[in-house]
């Protein structure tokens, strides 16, 4: 079935919800990441009969049951997790979200092409907004937020989590201003914007992740059918060969010291260590795995191992061998949910891609490429698979996708 996101009808109000929805990014994504959850919940407030019709027309095939089918075994692997509880429960949570999501997807989908074309407009200027606070925060050092909080305590970290969302939505945001609303040198201004604040912000998984969609962009543009085929390829195979990378290439016996002190920071070295140790625990149950959100129980995870400056000195500190999660969402699915989970996210990534591939405007196809690589890249180097947070992120650029969606050429600008 081919993906349809054609526009129908929409009201003022559903509208004006949408609106101020998108509205709250301006400071959500800088300030407070996790409020991408209630942002995305907000968009539901605009669907209609037609909006949950839509919603169910995407997740009634092949997609739809394996999307399905990993949530229910996510449900229930939180029954073999240390705390079944809580696991059963995070998972179910994560679960609606997901229903939620696709639902606020379908109710921006319906809407007609003005109510796009102003949506968008509205979407440029939050950017524009995002950027401002990142960069001020970047040239303070975190002390705006420090302020808003009242606190003397770092944040610039924390803030700068938020350029994932900024790297979700540029790619639909960038493609609707330049093709849909007839603006290539505001899209210009805002690419080149959005990349000086990747660079410059201290989060290195966003800026990869914009950088690999950045790089997909023009090839999906022009060889969309080869380009979504070895995405299809890629992603799914590093998903099914996650546990195998760091057994066999990327570990420190293959790496050697000096190997491991190449990499770029102290970061990139305690990640190479936690995926080696995750891929040993993954080995003793690779079938259903430990149990939802169980990585931050693993027996040995709070273990301290030795992390090196680039001089070779020893960074004092350390650091457990296995935080919160694994920094490698495929990972932490073999980790959590076994070889049932990770072949149900494969099939996922396989069909969502092949659906995506068949929308019939090349524009949005291309920028739905690029939007997905940069979710598949940062998905697997940093956060963890479950977060809510950074799920919504996902849904909220695929909002941005969507809106580019063809717009009547009368209302755009000459």
């Amino acid at each position: 079935m081919t993906l349809s996101i054609s526009p129908g009808g929409a009201g003022r109000r559903p509208v004006l919800v949408l609106a101020l929805a998108l509205a709250s990014l301006a400071v959500v994504a800088p300030w407070a990441s996790n409020g991408t959850v209630p942002v995305l919940c907000a968009l539901v407030l605009a669907a209609d009969r037609a909006a949950l019709a839509r919603a169910w027309s995407w997740v009634a095939n092949p997609f739809g049951a394996a999307l399905g089918l990993l949530g229910a075994w996510a449900i229930a692997a939180g029954t073999w997790s240390g705390e079944p509880a809580e696991g059963v429960q995070k998972a179910a949570l994560m679960v609606v979200m997901w229903a939620l999501g696709l639902v606020g997807l379908a109710a921006v989908a319906g809407l007609p092409g003005p109510a796009r074309a102003r949506l968008l407009s509205l979407l440029a200027g939050v950017a524009a907004v995002m950027i401002v606070l990142f960069l001020a925060e970047w040239a303070t050092g975190g002390a705006l937020l420090q302020a808003v909080r009242g606190t003397t305590e770092p944040t610039i970290n924390s803030i700068g989590r938020g350029t994932v969302v900024l790297a979700l939505l540029s790619f639909g945001l960038l493609g609707g201003v330049a093709w849909r609303l007839g603006r290539p040198w505001l899209a210009l201004a805002l690419g080149l914007a959005v990349g000086v604040t990747m660079l410059l912000l201290p989060m290195a998984a966003a800026a990869l992740g914009w950088l690999a969609g950045l790089a997909i962009w023009p090839l999906a543009w022009a060889w969309p059918r080869a380009t979504f085929l070895a995405l299809r390829v890629l992603f799914a195979g590093l998903i099914l060969a996650a546990p195998m990378i760091p057994l066999k290439l990327l570990n420190p016996q293959v790496l050697g010291h000096e190997g491991m002190l190449a990499l770029p920071n102290i970061s990139w070295q305690h990640r190479v260590l936690i995926w080696e140790f995750a891929a040993h625990r993954i080995a003793e149950k690779p079938i259903a795995g430990w149990g939802f959100d169980e990585a931050r129980r693993i027996p040995g995870g709070q273990d301290r191992v030795t992390l090196y400056l680039p001089d070779g000195t020893v960074w004092p500190p350390g650091a457990p061998i296995l935080p919160l999660h694994t920094h490698n969402g495929a990972i932490q699915v073999w980790l959590e949910l076994g070889a049932v989970g990770a072949g149900l996210a494969a099939a996922i990534v396989c069909l969502l891609l092949g659906r995506l591939a068949r929308l019939p405007d090349r524009a949005q196809r291309a920028a739905a490429a690029a939007t997905a690589t940069a979710f598949g890249a940062i998905f697997l180097v940093s956060f963890g698979a479950w977060q809510t947070w950074w799920q919504a992120s996902g849904f909220l650029g695929a909002v941005a996708v969507v809106l580019m969606g063809a717009i009547p050429k009368q209302i755009q600008r000459a």
